[in-house]
């Protein structure tokens, strides 16, 4: 691109003071690998434009997932939490980690309502290494159950 490191920085420092871009640090991370995601989902299909449907289906659920669990939290009064990714060595990734005081929530965001192990196995994979953490994943399902002891799946329509 031909523009540094720092000027790009810069720019990025702007657009989250400006409150249009979110910075998703990746979990317990001290190298910068953040994910950017805009606070709204009209300049998320303006600047995606015509690419991969099921992947901008996927983002728009990322950010409005976000923004609902930014809004409860300030709602509430309660401190925000952390959020930032996981992604373990081997690839295994989750979408959101939120972490307050000495809780760990893994969610899951999934466009399919197929929630099957090969779905499951970045949470599971965060569940395994975290034993403390609980998880949800977020699909378009009628009704929430549970997978195991600490891994739930709930319908979309419970965000909020």
């Amino acid at each position: 691109l031909g523009v540094g490191r720092a000027t790009i920085q810069k720019h990025l420092a702007g657009l989250k003071d400006l409150f249009l871009l979110n910075e998703i640090p990746l979990f317990m991370s001290k190298r910068s690998a953040s994910e950017y995601m805009p606070l709204d989902t009209a300049v998320f299909k303006f600047l995606y434009g015509e690419g991969d449907p099921l992947f901008a289906r996927h983002q728009l659920m990322k950010i409005l997932v976000i923004n609902e669990i930014l809004a409860q939290f300030e709602y509430s009064g309660e401190s925000r939490p952390e959020i930032s990714y996981y992604r373990s060595r081997g690839g295994a990734e989750v979408d959101l980690i939120l972490r307050q005081k000495d809780r760990l929530l893994a969610i899951e965001i999934s466009i399919s309502s197929d929630v099957n192990p090969y779905s499951l196995r970045g949470i599971k994979s965060f569940l395994s290494s975290y034993k403390k953490a609980e998880g949800i994943v977020l699909a378009p399902v009628a009704e929430a159950y549970s997978v195991e002891k600490n891994l739930q799946v709930l319908p979309w329509t419970q965000v909020g």
